[in-house]
């Protein structure tokens, strides 16, 4: 290899090295534990971020939001609730990120989140209606929407964790 050659290529091992400091990632990892009568259509996920990158927002109808469904016999009637965590916390050290979660739901068998009602409270009773388009349906679906914000300072790059659990209780 000629010299110029191994001159550049130590340059550009150098330039994106992550011991350098410059570019630390922070992997997001929010686990939302549906019951077992909770399908999963998409991950809640923030992907990867910055330290220091402030808040970061998933906005309901945001790609990244969570959706889940719910398939019941019409008419019955659910509490929801979602438990999360103030912080997500890296496994081995003493760092945290703050973390407000929300919670919308679409509760007559139409999967669009511009439909949807806010969760205001901790818990709330849901009654799953009949779909528009199948006024006398025995069958249908609710569906659950989570967003929110993580603010990220000054923290160590990692992998941040943190558990949500999602619980659906017939009455």
């Amino acid at each position: 290899m000629n010299d110029r050659l191994f001159t550049i290529l130590l340059l550009f091992l150098f330039a994106f090295s992550p011991a350098r400091g410059f570019g630390q990632f922070l992997t997001i990892e929010i686990e939302v534990e549906p019951e077992t009568n909770t399908q999963v259509e998409q991950a809640l996920n923030f992907g990867q971020v910055i330290s220091n990158a402030g808040l970061v927002q998933i906005n309901l109808g945001d790609p990244n939001m969570g959706v889940f469904s719910i398939f019941s016999v019409r008419t019955s009637r659910m509490l929801v609730s979602l438990e999360t965590p103030d912080f997500l916390e890296h496994p081995d050290l003493d760092a945290r990120i703050p973390i407000d979660l929300q919670l919308a739901y679409v509760n007559f068998g139409v999967n669009d989140f511009r439909l949807s009602e806010p969760l205001l409270d901790s818990e709330r009773e849901i009654v799953i209606e009949n779909p528009p388009n199948q006024p006398n349906a025995e069958w249908s679906s609710a569906y659950l929407y989570v967003y929110g914000s993580i603010d990220i300072g000054n923290v160590p790059n990692g992998m941040y964790q943190g558990d949500v659990l999602m619980s659906v209780e017939f009455e």
